[in-house]
This record gives C-alpha cells, structure tokens and sequence, in this order.
C-alpha cells in the first residue's frame, strides 16, 4: 500500500476510534458533550515533536506513564516507549475523547489541539532532522 493508502487507512481507524471512544465515554458515565470532537487536519508544516509535542508529553503524561507512576508498565519516556507500549492509535483515541490525561494533569485547548493536529500528520519524528523539518519516521506505521 502507498503511503497515501497508509495515510487514509490511519484516518479510517481514528474515525472508527473516535466512535469507540465517544461509546465507551458515554457508556461509562464519561462527559463527551463538553469534549470537542472535531478531527483536526495536519497543518502545514506539522507540530515538532521536539519542539512541541514531547514537552506536553513529559508534562502532562509522564507523571503516570513514567518511573513510579499508576501506568509505569507503558513508559511514555521516549519516542519508541510510546510506540511500543502506548501505540499512538490508542493515544489518539484517549486525547480525542477527552479520557486522557486524567485529573490532576490536564491539556489545554491548545496543548490538545497541537496533541490531535500531529496525530492527524502520522506523528512525524523530527528528532534526527538536520534542518528542523519534519523526518516522517512514523508514516509506515499505517
């Protein structure tokens, strides 16, 4: 499959997870109509994860998925922890719906937004990029 089949087959599983997670919340008493919901489209040029996505991570997701934390057996340390034991599709899922991160961390509009918009660009490493721009290592993920 090309990349622009990966790429469209990604959206198709974060519809169907935007589904499930909307169900799940409601089913479980969760707050969805306070939640947006709306699927942001990658922008141009997509979030950095080194210069924006990866502080919120630490910040905002370590606290649990870090040494010592409720949810330390799915380490969010680095790049390859949160592709290993978070696989992004079930991040996407829990940011998208509100459920994650759970009080007392929380995002911000804004944290959220650029946490959806680098989903929506198939989470771009830009961690070895010389010039700064964006090394799409994730794209064959999908």
């Amino acid at each position: 499959m090309g990349r622009a089949g990966k790429h469209v087959a990604g959206w198709a599983r974060r519809a169907f997870a935007l589904g499930c997670a909307c169900a799940c919340a409601a089913a479980c008493g969760g707050k969805t109509s306070s939640c947006p919901t709306e699927i942001p489209a990658c922008p141009s040029p997509a979030p950095s994860f080194v210069g924006e996505i990866n502080p919120i991570i630490q910040s905002t997701c370590v606290p649990c998925h870090g040494p010592g934390g409720v949810e330390a057996s799915r380490p969010y340390l680095t790049y390859e922890d949160m592709k290993t034991y978070g696989t992004f599709i079930d991040m996407y899922t829990q940011v998208l719906g509100c459920l994650m991160p759970q009080p007392p961390q929380q995002l911000t509009p804004d944290q959220r937004t650029s946490l959806l918009q680098w989903f929506a660009c198939g989470e771009p490493d830009d961690r070895n990029s010389a010039d700064g721009g964006i090394a799409d290592a994730a794209a064959d993920l999908y």
